[in-house]
């Protein structure tokens, strides 16, 4: 398969990923794929499948949207905005993101890398994060 048809078949299910189609979701990876993103470092399809299990039970109405991606002879490359609250009452909160996949022969997903700013993450679940935004100000002024 073409990486066009891979994307055109994984982009609508990125999008609607709800705990109801993981599964149909998790057809496209390898029994054994590697995931790492800034707090998880996992291999196979069964510990992937806890770790969205675990982030649809404890974020309210989790969703990845403004997804465009690249694709080359072994991969692609999606670029998301994944959004969640913390509580049914709480603000939205937007984190933007890559995800890079490695994919076999069989257009399988072998390796799967998420890069975000995890201090976005924490900053969102930790009301004392002044000494987040004061780093990432100074880092900012001495770019």
């Amino acid at each position: 398969m073409s990486k066009k048809k891979f994307l055109n078949k994984l982009t609508p299910l990125i999008v609607n990923l709800k705990l109801e189609n993981l599964e149909t979701f998790l057809i496209f990876y390898s029994e054994n794929c590697k995931f790492s993103d800034p707090f998880h470092s996992t291999v196979g399809k069964k510990n992937i499948k806890k770790i969205y299990t675990t982030m649809f039970k404890n974020l309210v109405n989790p969703q990845f949207s403004e997804i465009k991606a690249l694709s080359s002879e072994t991969g692609v490359v999606i670029k998301w905005v994944f959004s969640f609250k913390k509580s049914s009452n709480s603000l939205l909160i937007k984190i933007p993101g890559v995800s890079w996949l490695s994919l076999d022969n069989e257009d399988l997903i072998v390796e799967h890398e998420d890069l975000w700013d995890a201090s976005e993450f924490l900053a969102a679940f930790f009301p004392l994060n002044l000494p987040i935004n004061w780093a990432k100000s100074k880092i900012k002024k001495n770019l």
